[in-house]
């Protein structure tokens, strides 16, 4: 026997139109065609080269096939399928998925030649032939004459000349994907296996709860009641929430997504009943919302869920909550005394149980930082329970590498000290801000005092100068300053004979700040005199004359040590005068290197200087935290929280600020 071609009896344009479906769509309506065929080992494979990547899918099943007879009658028309006559295969009576003939040019969408290698049973042996369309005359199918076989019945679908929508195909996701569609029906006929590129689709595995609920309506006047069943699976692997809507065997016939706010399960949704094969078969379904039944259902579904999942949500508090009461870091020693109680401890629980969903590691974190973050959480409840939404976002935004990071920090240090380090930063940040506007705002700069203001600012916020240093004394005389250098270098204090002795040490400079270094085998000590100025005088060649006159001081005076310790004069103003500027700006030195001796070095700096290397010295670190001053408010804020008894009256919020027209 020849090849028969023959006749399909509709339009190329309208075949076109019946394949204009998704990938996944068009896979699974393969897969349904190979369940109505009675099939039960189902295998989809694709070929694949390096560099086109998927260069042909087969889908092959053990069914029944399609018979000679039948394949004249299926292929020369749109809604030529037995399925139309009977609603249940002949033996298994499993019931059909589809009856309009139509599921088998879905493949077109996945390529431009589809070959269908039938193997009927016919007459007690099985034979083999194939019917072949081409996209390119999707008006005529080519049959090939049977030929004997000798395997088992069932039937290859052969995909060729594929198109770009089956790339991908063979991503981990499209096996996730057919098994929350399939779901229910598979659920029901388990002898039924689906092989998706090697790999099994098991849906009881997936799953790790499985909820029927019985929903009824009674309806109104208006409105008949409802009744159906509504499934609802929890599965291993996140997922977002689908409702999808089955006939009363688990066929699914459409999907629709159902966001829940709140709902941090990963959950599939199933409505079953007769009435969704209706709904679908009159077109209804298809119009989503704009149907009153699938509105009326959709909303009793929505509602059936949300209830069922705040029971799940208290069930997982209340259990984590045990098991933090046993261990001894519950932070609530009482039972609660009043229904407020009881609802705040209750939500405390669902957010306990949220952190420990969305960070599984967290059990492994030491007891002491769990019971932190478990007071924390307390806390935010009791005093600002608005704030305990952004905290626990910021927390469960986190990718799961960042997960991993904070709890590999957390086994080395405690929740505090991450939260107290990144608030350090953060105050620096807004110190900085804040320092500059009273330095440079005309309307406060000419009002800030040197010493009973400016400078017992900078001796709570040392850190402006260096991390390294510490506070020696300030606004103390260089007699004073030599009794704290000797005690720094671990030297014998003066007796009161000697001090007698000693003169020309009565001089006051503003700050005197230390630091100890290790250089070679022998430690070195560094002392860091510093003279303050107001930001409305410069820095002139009385200034430097002033600090050179320190240095010489203590270099002339022999109870000063000069073989272990260093000294470094600045003195910081906000400008620099023109008779300075060239000491200041000399050639191979740092820009206000005055002078370099063997024992000393002496400076005249900017505030300008001193805090853009405050903020390089931050910069690394803000950038990681992602911290900025969000305006100037929030840099003056600071000062007026932590110095508002040291800050002149036009720094403040009450005060009464000069026009920069009336400023010189």
């Amino acid at each position: 026997m020849k090849t028969k071609t023959i006749e399909v009896g509709i339009e190329s344009d309208a075949i076109e139109k019946i394949a204009k479906v998704s990938a996944d769509q068009a896979i699974e309506e393969l897969i349904w065609n190979a369940i109505d065929a009675e099939a039960s080992t189902i295998q989809i494979e694709f070929d694949r080269n390096e560099i086109d990547g998927i260069t042909k899918i087969t889908v092959t099943d053990d069914g029944h096939g399609i018979s000679p007879d039948d394949a004249e009658t299926i292929f020369g028309s749109i809604g030529g399928s037995m399925k139309r006559l009977r609603r249940r295969s002949p033996k298994l009576e499993r019931p059909y998925h589809g009856k309009e003939g139509q599921g088998r040019y879905k493949a077109f969408s996945l390529g431009r030649k589809v070959e269908w290698i039938s193997r009927p049973l016919a007459n007690g042996s099985v034979t083999e032939f194939s019917i072949v369309l081409n996209s390119a005359k999707l008006k005529s199918a080519s049959i090939r004459p049977p030929t004997s076989h000798s395997g088992t019945t069932g039937c290859v679908v052969v995909i060729e000349d594929l198109h770009d929508a089956a790339i991908g195909l063979d991503n981990e996701s499209r096996l996730s994907s057919l098994s929350h569609r399939l779901a229910p029906y598979l659920m029901g006929h388990p002898e039924i296996r689906i092989i998706y590129d090697g790999e099994e689709l098991d849906v009881e595995r997936s799953v790790s709860r499985n909820e029927l609920i019985k929903v009824s309506d009674k309806g109104t006047d208006e409105e008949q009641p409802l009744n159906f069943d509504l499934r609802v699976l929890e599965w291993n692997k996140t997922r977002k929430g689908s409702l999808f809507w089955c006939d009363e065997h688990g066929v699914s016939l459409n999907e629709t997504k159902l966001d829940l706010k709140g709902v941090r399960f990963s959950f599939s949704a199933y409505v079953l009943s007769d009435s969704v094969r209706s709904l679908h078969d009159d077109g209804g379904l298809a119009l989503g919302d704009l149907s009153q039944q699938v509105r009326r259902i959709k909303e009793l579904a929505r509602a059936k869920v949300r209830d069922y999942f705040r029971q799940r949500q208290a069930e997982e508090a209340q259990h984590v909550a045990e098991r933090i009461r046993k261990e001894g870091i519950y932070p609530y020693s009482h039972v609660p005394k009043n229904p407020v109680q009881k609802a705040e401890q209750h939500v405390f629980d669902i957010c306990a149980a949220t952190l420990h969903e969305f960070l599984p590691q967290f059990d492994s974190v030491d007891k002491g930082s769990r019971k932190f973050t478990y007071r924390l959480l307390r806390e935010t409840l009791e005093s600002n329970p608005s704030n305990l939404g952004h905290i626990l976002q910021e927390v469960l935004k986190l990718t799961e590498e960042q997960q991993d990071d904070l709890l590999h920090l957390l086994g080395k240090t405690s929740l505090g000290a991450i939260i107290g380090s990144a608030k350090t930063v953060s105050d620096r940040l807004a110190f900085i801000n804040g320092l500059e506007q009273i330095l440079h705002e005309k309307t406060i700069r000419k009002h800030l005092k040197e010493r009973t203001q400016l400078h017992r600012i900078l001796v709570e916020e040392l850190w402006l100068f260096g991390d390294e240093y510490t506070l020696g004394g300030d606004d103390v005389s260089l007699k004073t300053v030599l009794g704290e250098h000797r005690k720094v270098l671990g030297l014998s204090p003066l007796d009161a004979q000697t001090k007698k002795t000693i003169k020309d040490l009565d001089d006051v400079p503003d700050l005197l700040l230390w630091r100890q270094y290790l250089r070679k085998s022998d430690d070195r000590f560094e002392h860091l005199v510093i003279e303050l100025k107001r930001p409305t005088v410069n820095v002139s060649q009385t200034e430097i004359g002033q600090v050179k006159r320190y240095a010489s001081k203590v270099v002339e005076n022999k109870y000063f040590d000069k073989e272990r310790t260093r000294w470094k004069f600045v003195v910081l103003s906000d400008g620099i005068a023109a008779d300075a500027k060239a000491d200041v700006n000399q050639r191979n030195r740092e820009v206000g290197h005055v002078t370099s001796a063997d024992e000393y070095d002496i400076w005249a700096l900017t505030w300008s200087q001193v805090i853009h290397a405050a903020k390089v010295r931050l910069d690394w670190i803000q950038s990681r935290l992602e911290l900025k001053v969000s305006d100037n408010s929030e840099g003056m804020q600071y000062l007026r929280d932590k110095f508002s008894h040291l800050l002149p009256d036009e720094a403040k919020p009450t005060a009464t600020t000069t026009s920069d027209s009336d400023v010189e």
